[in-house]
């Protein structure tokens, strides 16, 4: 009852009475009135409260996505630096790779059949039938297989007057430079591996788009991070 102390202050209420006073009565209507402001202030703080926990619990939720979007958007951008970087990295490292492919290819073909070189001459004189003076430098170590077939090799220069095979040290093992009256075919390995090389490198070059189908797809989810950002 202290609090009912508080208001009516001085104005002492005999308990056998039914009526009060006047200024009792206005006294108890000014408390009543405090007492009903004080409890709507306290419903607007707590209200009040409660937006500002709300305001607070969604900026950090923005904020915890924006970071988080953030740090999405920086992975993304270092993902395709890397996915650019490993397809620079491929393109310079599969033309000598192939390259190295082939050349092993061809050693052990060297190796079981050595008479591959017979018909490496026979394509590079397919070019060369109506010439009339005709010689084949090749490796001596392919000497004796060339030699052994000269008939077979004379049928596709038939109209050739002259057919010399000569053995040369700087020629390529499995390789050969034929000469004619009109000029000179190279047709040793390292020649015809180094146009592969270009040819190669020529394809990749031409089918090396800007923006290769895995970027795109990297770019296209970081914007759809930044639209739903925006949108947010």
């Amino acid at each position: 009852m202290k609090f009912f102390s508080l208001i009516f202050k001085n104005d002492d209420i005999a308990p056998n009475k039914k009526i009060l006073p006047p200024e009792a009565f206005s006294t108890l209507l000014d408390s009543q009135e405090l007492l009903e402001k004080a409890k709507e202030d306290s419903a607007a703080f707590i209200s009040a409260t409660k937006e500002e926990c709300e305001h607070l619990r969604q900026e950090a939720k923005e904020r915890g996505f924006q970071e988080g979007s953030q740090a999405w958007n920086q992975q993304l951008a270092y993902l395709e630096k890397e996915t650019h970087e490993l397809r620079e990295k491929f393109k310079e490292s599969i033309v000598p790779l192939a390259i190295a492919s082939v050349k092993k290819i061809i050693g052990k073909e060297l190796e079981t059949h050595p008479d591959t070189i017979v018909s490496i001459i026979s394509n590079a004189l397919k070019e060369l039938t109506q010439h009339k003076k005709i010689i084949i430098n090749v490796n001596p170590k392919d000497l004796p297989i060339v030699e052994e077939h000269r008939p077979a090799i004379k049928q596709i220069v038939e109209y050739a007057d002259t057919l010399i095979i000569v053995p040369k040290a700087d020629i390529t093992e499995g390789g050969c430079i034929i000469e004619t009256e009109a000029g000179i075919v190279n047709a040793q390995l390292d020649v015809q591996l180094a146009a592969l090389e270009k040819a190669f490198s020529s394809i990749l070059k031409q089918k090396d788009p800007t923006n290769p189908p895995e970027q795109q797809q990297l770019s296209t989810s970081a914007q759809d991070m930044r639209d739903k950002q925006a949108e947010g």
